[in-house]
């Protein structure tokens, strides 16, 4: 498609590479790539990953919400809302003067992202990451407004489809399901071992030990505390077993949110054997050295981080009616327990402890299917299909 038919422009909330963000980043590199189409980018506050955007994308527009600046900057900085206000309309004449013709919302939580654009007569794809806590969290009244823009939704999961329609009214004609999917890395035996090895010396792990892992934002949704409990309750079970909790990233060096982990984790008495990172650049050099992969979120759409961990070949466990991880883990690839159960949770982690041949067995199947089913490649192109149906179709 040539450049004067118009441009796509895409918007996610913000530059951390916490889920829907970094998913956005693999597609926009891989769309590069394998597309003619243009792209612009606007996305709201800043974070890790801003550089890669700015590397793969040729025009970028970066809106600074009041809250990126924190409660204290907001009562000191005198004239701060001016310079939103300035900043916003800088970006509205520039966006204007783009030659928009689809605007791909990488979230149904862009409502203040959106309303730059509302001058736009352009059709909205709001491609939806998100299920029912985040949703109400976010604001009833602010999803009522992505949806009235919203010309289709893109759902993660059956389970982002469901909630769509049985909680907010939408027809089913209006969405298409595209699960979420990976750039796959092809770890070799080697380097699997090569990392597990030094991880394990970096936390004082014995060689031997049977390694747990998760990982994502420590917070309510993603339950770091069910973590914590599942070990404390492992421990009772089985005390003298080698057996290592490891939550890969989540937090930034110094947040309150890894001292609240690591309180409980102090109280309890369980600091050398289970561990909290910060944030890391490269987490597949953590999954990769896992035995397996625990997601505990009490509610999660489907869970790239699931995806990234058995790609490595690492089993996964997850909760029931905790949403489309579920639908990952069925036909063998990984198991269920009861929502919320830390004490069936531990259970399972000691059969598979003692069952290393099940471990084996189950992470083949896992990573075979994240390659056969959730790959970039595979999935990628659909997206491209519904971007060129709607461009250029009117609002």
């Amino acid at each position: 498609m040539a450049e004067q038919n118009g441009k796509v422009l895409f918007i996610t909330p913000g530059a951390s590479s916490a889920g829907g963000n970094k998913f956005l980043l693999n597609f926009l590199k891989w769309f590069r790539q394998n597309s003619e189409i243009p792209f612009s980018l606007l996305y709201g506050y800043g974070g890790d990953i801003e550089k890669d955007f700015r590397e793969i994308a040729k025009d970028i527009y970066k809106f600074y919400p009041e809250n990126d600046f924190g409660g204290f900057a907001r009562k000191a900085v005198a004239g701060i809302s001016k310079h939103f206000k300035i900043n916003e309309n800088a970006i509205k004449a520039k966006i204007r003067r783009d030659n928009i013709k689809l605007i791909y919302s990488n979230s149904v939580i862009n409502r203040e992202l959106l309303s730059l654009v509302s001058g736009l007569s352009v059709p909205v794809v709001s491609h939806c990451h998100e299920l029912e806590t985040v949703i109400q969290m976010c604001g009833i009244d602010e999803f009522k407004k992505v949806k009235a823009r919203t010309s289709h939704f893109v759902a993660v999961s059956d389970s982002v489809r469901r909630n769509l329609i049985e909680n907010h009214d939408l027809p089913d004609k209006m969405i298409e399901v595209i699960d979420e999917f990976v750039p796959v890395e092809d770890l070799s035996e080697e380097q699997i071992r090569s990392n597990s090895v030094f991880v394990r010396r970096k936390f004082g792990i014995p060689e031997n030990a049977f390694l747990v892992g998760a990982s994502g934002t420590l917070n309510w949704r993603k339950a770091p505390e069910i973590f914590i409990q599942t070990a404390y309750a492992l421990s009772k079970k089985l005390p003298d077993a080698p057996i290592y909790f490891l939550w890969i990233g989540g937090a930034e060096a110094g947040d309150f949110s890894l001292f609240e982990a690591k309180f409980d984790v102090n109280k309890l008495g369980l600091e050398r054997r289970v561990f909290f990172l910060e944030h890391q650049k490269d987490p597949m050099v953590y999954y990769s050295a896992l035995d397996v992969f625990t997601l505990v979120s009490r509610e999660e759409p489907f869970g790239l981080v699931c995806l990234e961990a058995a790609s490595a070949g690492k089993p996964v466990i997850c909760f029931e009616n905790s949403g489309g991880s579920e639908e990952f883990v069925e036909n063998g690839c990984g198991f269920t327990v009861p929502y919320l159960d830390t004490d069936r949770l531990a259970e399972k982690i000691i059969e598979l402890y003692q069952d290393r041949e099940l471990v084996s067995l189950t992470g083949a199947r896992a990573a075979a299917k994240v390659r056969e089913k959730y790959d970039i490649s595979h999935l990628a192109p659909r997206m491209v299909d519904i971007i060129e149906r709607f461009m250029n179709r009117k609002a």
